[in-house]
């Protein structure tokens, strides 16, 4: 009797307990309705009054690995950040795999005695006049195509060891004012000097118009890269194609040779 009597009890009950659920149920959605509404109506206000709104983060595609040419199974390949050029601070936009034969070698050291050479061009006095060569002597010197690529990659090996040398995604960069890159430069600690490479020789007008007012920062294309104009900035900066147009080339006169018929000739072309 006693249980049947709190079931009737529960029951009689049941009514007043759903009534109760619904009614905080709505309250609960009003509540959230006018959340939401205050949300809107500050976001509007904001963008009306020129606030900034901060952007959504951005998704990135982390480049973990590349596909190299000519890969070397006795060395591990090096790796630098990629990084972007429309914002001041630095985003890691990913990590990029460098070819060790390029961007991992040893620089050689040269013996200075091995570097003097004689002059053997005397001039000689005598009483009819002067015997021998007439004129400045010229120094010109084109070194061999070996040599040219050994000098370039020991500079871009010793500036990548160095923490002077920076891979971005472009140099596209959102104003024309000259102060957007040496702001730049100080936050992301590139120093004095920025040598930017790309791979064509034609920019965009506002990386154009804000090199222009910053002597020690220039532009070159990948044809023109040298190993005095590496060595003259202290930081190099190259863009995704340039990275890839270099070590192309590089990789090509590296491997250039080919054994056919006990004949062995090079299929590339001149260096530039």
């Amino acid at each position: 009797m006693l249980l049947t009597g709190a079931v009737r009890a529960s029951r009689n009950r049941l009514p007043s307990l759903i009534a109760n659920l619904k009614k905080r149920h709505i309250k609960t959605s009003c509540a959230l309705q006018d959340m939401e509404d205050t949300h809107m109506h500050t976001h509007d206000a904001a963008v009306i009054q020129g606030d900034p709104v901060v952007r959504p983060p951005r998704v990135l595609p982390l480049v973990t690995s590349r596909t190299l040419q000519f890969p070397n199974p006795y060395r591990t390949p090096a790796q630098a950040w990629l990084e972007n050029m429309d914002t001041v601070q630095a985003e890691k936009l990913g990590i990029v795999d460098l070819h060790p034969d390029v961007f991992s070698v040893m620089p050689r050291c040269v013996d200075a005695s091995d570097a003097s050479t004689r002059d053997g061009n005397e001039i000689l006095l005598s009483p009819g006049g002067i015997i021998g060569p007439r004129g400045p002597k010229s120094y010109f010197y084109m070194l061999p195509k070996s040599e040219r690529i050994v000098g370039l990659t020991t500079a871009l090996s010793v500036k990548l060891m160095q923490n002077y040398l920076h891979i971005v995604d472009t140099l596209d960069i959102p104003t024309d004012d000259s102060q957007f890159l040496e702001d730049m430069a100080e936050e992301r600690n590139w120093g004095l000097s920025v040598l930017f490479i790309d791979d064509v020789d034609i920019i965009s007008e506002n990386m154009a118009l804000a090199l222009d007012n910053v002597p020690s920062f220039n532009v070159m294309p990948v044809y023109g890269l040298n190993v005095y104009s590496m060595l003259k900035h202290e930081t190099l900066v190259l863009t995704m194609a340039a990275l890839e147009r270099i070590e192309d080339r590089l990789l090509t006169h590296l491997h250039s040779f080919t054994r056919t018929d006990d004949v062995t000739r090079s299929t590339a072309p001149c260096f530039p």
